[in-house]
């Protein structure tokens, strides 16, 4: 009986350990709450709290969802039509020409920073197999990428560490510093499904976290 007690404290042990290991501190960005008020760019509208548009063939819409949600009371549902040679942005944040997108629960200017290595967020797809580009945007204006699969069709959280984000290749605005280093504070994010591609996605909780590894 002894032996046996012991084993199950040592798996016990064992098993928090591995928890531990992917622990991580957060800051919760966005999740959001409260009325969401589109204001695309292709509509007119530049009073909402979304920035978001498409071109090129491609379509976009965004609404809240208080029926399915990870975080708060709400998630963003996002309604898309995705074409070659076209565009879609969905943003949140400063800096931007949608003024009421800086929407955060904490002003970026306020973040300690160096407390984090990388973003999270959550994203309930179709496991349409295709790809979503997330993009930051940094202190100087210069846009950096990561591309996620959707490979699944319930709430996955995605974390992404800041040295994965590449500088993109293909746009920069004509005012951004390009010295493809990631200055911070981070200002915006933004998500574009990539085509070919159409269907409703939802997003959530929008995050801050540093991951810690265990080390050996």
């Amino acid at each position: 009986m002894h032996k046996v007690y012991v084993s199950l404290v040592i798996l016990l042990m064992l098993s928090l350990g591995a928890v531990n290991s992917f622990a991580a501190d957060s800051l919760l960005l966005d999740s959001f709450e409260g009325e969401i008020i589109p204001a695309g760019i292709t509509s007119g509208s530049m009073s909402g709290n979304v920035d978001y548009g498409a071109g090129g063939g491609s379509s976009v819409e965004v609404y809240a969802d208080d029926t399915d949600k990870v975080d708060g009371k709400q998630s963003l549902k996002v309604v898309f039509f995705a074409m070659p040679g076209g565009w879609i942005w969905i943003a949140r944040g400063y800096n931007i020409d949608v003024k009421g997108a800086g929407a955060w629960n904490v002003r970026p200017q306020d973040i300690k920073w160096d407390k984090y290595n990388a973003l999270s967020f959550w994203i309930k797809g179709t496991k349409s197999g295709k790809q979503l580009a997330l993009d930051i945007i940094d202190a100087k204006k210069e846009y950096f990428r990561y591309l996620v699969l959707d490979d699944s069709d319930t709430w996955k959280q995605v974390i992404i560490p800041f040295k994965s984000f590449e500088v993109r290749t293909d746009w920069q605005p004509n005012n951004a510093t390009k010295n493809k280093t990631l200055d911070f504070p981070i200002m915006t994010y933004q998500f574009e499904p990539r085509p070919k591609n159409e269907g409703e996605w939802s997003f959530d909780k929008v995050e801050l976290v540093n991951v810690k590894t265990e080390k050996k």
